[in-house]
């Protein structure tokens, strides 16, 4: 379920991505097939959504808490099924003590 539903919020986020997979042939050639769609959103998205700042966004990231990419080197793109598996996550009262089960 996309996180992002009306028309003014698909302006204002970014889409979705499908990455192809190739599948060798064994005859020196590949099949190419759609991957599952990802939705990326930039951290400024992803702060609208989590209700907090660009620099949580990114602090986040850069602890392994939500999932990304980086297109370059001075951009990153949030997976949108990460900010919402954080968000569930983190409303759960055991998320937040301090003993953590390894």
């Amino acid at each position: 379920m996309p996180l992002v539903n009306s028309s003014l919020a698909q302006k204002e986020f970014p889409a979705f991505y499908t990455p192809a997979i190739l599948v060798p042939q064994g005859d020196n050639s590949y099949l190419v097939k759609p991957g599952k769609p990802v939705e990326k959103l930039t951290p400024k998205a992803a702060a609208k959504i989590a209700d907090c700042s660009v620099f949580t966004i990114y602090r986040l990231y850069h602890a392994g808490l939500i999932q990304g990419e980086r297109p370059s080197e001075n951009a990153i793109r949030i997976f949108a099924d990460s900010l919402q598996a954080h968000l569930a996550a983190s409303r759960d009262p055991e998320f937040w003590s301090l003993k953590k089960s390894h």
